[in-house]
């Protein structure tokens, strides 16, 4: 009878812990994405490297604020604005400015926080545990279920203390990474509505290329 007991012991947290992992991958991005969400205008200072397949093809640093659906990215001779639905990417060596309309898809390869919309639907997610730079964190994996998905792969180190990305890798459906680490993050900011659009009076010298 103590026998069966312990059996019966041992499968039940077998199975309790089957179901928790199971569980698990979404639960730590439900968190992330409602802790990055209460956090009201977030800026972020990042390191941001491509690759062409494995090979790397260069880096470059710079800082990303966020709120809400609307971002401006400010890195190594390039700005960009989002406002919610038209993007400008300035290039201040050609001085040009290119005017569009970003799909969604677009959107979530510039935007390395897309990810808190992105998990909800067309992705399979699994988790494993890792450690980076010293932290027990949560290595979670976001991979397509449709091979026409512009972001086939995703994996994202977040910190099991704070809930917070600290490394973010894109794959596309070419089969190109792009990774983001995550150096510093400032939350609880506010910027006025005309910080994430083009000032053109700003850049009178700029041409304005419009491809919408």
């Amino acid at each position: 009878m103590r026998l069966l007991r312990t059996l019966a012991l041992a499968l039940a947290i077998t199975l309790g812990h089957i179901t928790v992992l199971a569980q698990t991958a979404q639960t730590v991005l439900d968190q992330t994405s409602k802790k990055l969400q209460q956090a009201g205008g977030l800026e972020a200072q990042f390191e941001a490297t491509a690759f062409n397949g494995t090979t790397e093809a260069g880096t470059t640093t710079g800082t990303i604020y966020v709120s809400g659906n609307r971002f401006k990215i400010v890195a190594h001779g390039m700005t960009t604005w989002y406002d919610g639905q038209t993007q400008w990417a300035l290039n201040q060596n050609s001085q040009e400015v290119y005017v569009s309309h970003p799909t969604a898809d677009e959107l979530q390869s510039l935007n390395p926080y897309s990810f808190i919309n992105l998990y909800k639907t067309g992705y399979q997610q699994t988790l494993t545990a890792t450690t980076y730079n010293g932290k027990n964190c949560h290595l979670v994996r976001l991979k397509a279920t449709k091979s026409s998905q512009s972001i086939s792969d995703m994996r994202l180190i977040i910190d099991r203390a704070t809930l917070w990305p600290q490394n973010i890798r894109i794959r596309n459906n070419k089969g190109d990474w792009y990774r983001v680490r995550i150096r510093s993050v400032k939350t609880h900011a506010a910027w006025p509505t005309a910080f994430f659009t083009y000032n053109a009076a700003e850049h009178p010298d700029v041409e304005v290329i419009d491809i919408r």
